[in-house]
């Protein structure tokens, strides 16, 4: 069967996508341990879906396991300041992620630590 030409993707600008399709393809890079390959893409989607607040949690997660510590704490706790939302709820969001990044291998003293500073357990 033929397939149709790829196009290359110089930009993400110019990107075309359903709804969702740049957070799960994200997601995939974090999962995949590309963590600054998926920055960009949480970016982007944050801007073409602004309601969208599991992006904003995703972005968290990449800077997060990207070692940039600061602006991982500053998107999480933009995430737990979302307004109309139940903090308590978006709390358990991140404690759940953790958990199945904890099941994958990643970092435990990095979720320790930030569990630490955005005072997630009491």
């Amino acid at each position: 069967k033929e397939f149709s030409p790829a196009q290359k993707l110089v930009s993400l600008d110019t990107i075309k996508t359903n709804e969702g399709q740049l957070n799960s393809y994200a997601w995939h890079l974090i999962e995949t341990k590309r963590f600054q390959a998926a920055i960009p893409y949480f970016q982007r989607a944050m801007v073409l879906e602004p309601q969208d607040i599991s992006v904003q949690l995703n972005l968290a997660h990449a800077y997060l396991w990207n070692q940039d510590f600061q602006k991982a704490v500053s998107v999480y706790q933009s995430y737990l300041a979302t307004n109309n939302m139940d903090s308590s709820l978006l709390k358990k969001n991140i404690l759940q992620d953790f958990e199945y990044f904890e099941k994958m291998g990643f970092d435990k003293t990095l979720m320790e630590k930030m569990i630490i500073a955005l005072k997630l357990k009491s």
